[in-house]
């Protein structure tokens, strides 16, 4: 699914995209938030959640992996354990 297409799905079809087709790269915290971030044909995916809650607050999809700077420590991290 392009990039353009899944940005007009709502965040319920978002949410099942991503269950099916997205691989997931890792999670990080914030606060009350929880971001995880997705990897889908030739873009990403960070979904945002409000963590006490336990409910999806956005989506933000990109292509630029310079958005991926804050991820970088994360996921060197998990692949060298």
């Amino acid at each position: 699914m392009k990039i353009e297409v899944f940005n007009k799905l709502n965040k319920f079809d978002k949410f099942d995209f991503l269950c099916d087709y997205g691989i997931f790269l890792c999670a990080k915290k914030e606060l009350n938030k929880k971001f995880l971030l997705y990897s889908v044909d030739n873009y990403f995916v960070e979904e945002e959640w409000d963590y006490p809650n336990k409910r999806i607050v956005a989506y933000r999809s990109f292509v630029d992996d310079s958005l991926l700077d804050e991820y970088y420590q994360i996921l060197r991290t998990t692949m060298t354990s």
